[in-house]
């Protein structure tokens, strides 16, 4: 039997969003809050205040978060959307 969690994530993926796959045909991947800051090498706290927050405040400036998703009162995040994201901050 799934995890509560690894449940949400699947239904998710397949019933809520449809399935639906990115430009290039791959299945989208799911990541929950502390996924996420593991994939960016943040703490879960510097997330959610950034979330909190809706900007990042940094020696260049002002930013926006990464995009996510509320789903059943938990955060997730697309592992596509939030390589995106970092490479746009690189630039």
């Amino acid at each position: 039997m799934l995890k509560s969690t690894e449940w949400l994530l699947e239904t998710i993926g397949g019933i809520i969003m449809n399935r639906k796959k990115d430009e290039n045909a791959k299945k989208l991947i799911w990541l929950d809050e502390k996924k996420a800051a593991e994939h960016l090498s943040l703490s879960v706290w510097t997330l959610r205040g950034w979330r909190r927050l809706g900007k990042i405040i940094t020696k260049r400036g002002t930013e926006t978060p990464p995009p996510y998703y509320r789903r059943g009162g938990k955060i997730f995040y697309r592992a596509d959307e939030l390589d995106d994201w970092l490479m746009q901050g690189a630039q």
